[in-house]
């Protein structure tokens, strides 16, 4: 059995929209709740497949994304921690800024955020934990395929055939990619992308695992 992860903000929709229209045997799909350690516990032989993305271009997705409510594909609405969020940081560079800042308030108010919006506070580290973890799941050969989605184009069909499904380039493009809509920035200071980059340091360390794998399994 292989059980397909949902990462939030790396193509999991539209890889969903494929799996559902084709429906392969044997295949499980996860909410954004799985984990390495929760599949396991559900199916020890289980096998897992999953996609992932640059983490700060996931935190920049994840955080327009949530500002919008998930909109045009879904409409889900504020947490209340999210909205006091979003009260305090209009744009993903605000909040990469407000995690090295000098003010007190500020500095905890990005904090803060960093927990309330969904798609921030579940990264790599959540589903995948370390990539010591990922390097026994791939000797044990449970790593059934994973993929960056900026290389979907190139090896989507690839990574479909892993799962049991043929594509062609053609059916990828009929996939529903969930894009960005309306003026929201995606523009990065040299202070808030670097703030970026130590703050996820150990999602980017499972990041260079997973394209290891990538070369590995596709």
């Amino acid at each position: 059995m292989i059980y397909l992860l949902h990462i939030g903000k790396t193509g999991g929709t539209f890889v969903r929209s494929i799996v559902e229209r084709t429906q392969p045997d044997g295949l499980v799909i996860c909410d954004h709740t799985a984990t390495l350690r929760s599949t396991a516990a559900d199916d020890p032989e289980r096998r897992v497949a999953f996609t992932f993305r640059d983490p700060v271009d996931r935190f920049v997705s994840g955080f327009n994304s949530r500002l919008r409510s998930g909109r045009p594909q879904y409409s889900s609405k504020w947490s209340a921690g999210e909205a006091a969020a979003f009260s305090v940081f209009r744009t993903a560079n605000s909040l990469a800024e407000g995690l090295v800042s000098n003010d007190e308030f500020t500095l905890s108010a990005a904090q803060f955020a960093i927990d309330a919006i969904s798609h921030l506070r579940r990264g790599y580290v959540f589903h995948l934990h370390k990539p010591e973890r990922l390097k026994r799941e791939h000797r044990l050969n449970r790593v059934a395929a994973c993929i960056d989605v900026a290389d979907m184009d190139q090896f989507g069909p690839q990574f479909f055939a892993r799962l049991g499904i043929n594509v062609t380039a053609q059916d990828l493009q009929m996939g529903v990619r969930h894009a960005a809509t309306g003026r929201q920035s995606t523009e990065l200071s040299d202070l808030g992308r670097q703030a970026l980059l130590d703050h996820l340091a150990p999602d980017y360390a499972l990041y260079e695992k997973c394209q290891l794998l990538q070369q590995a399994t596709l």
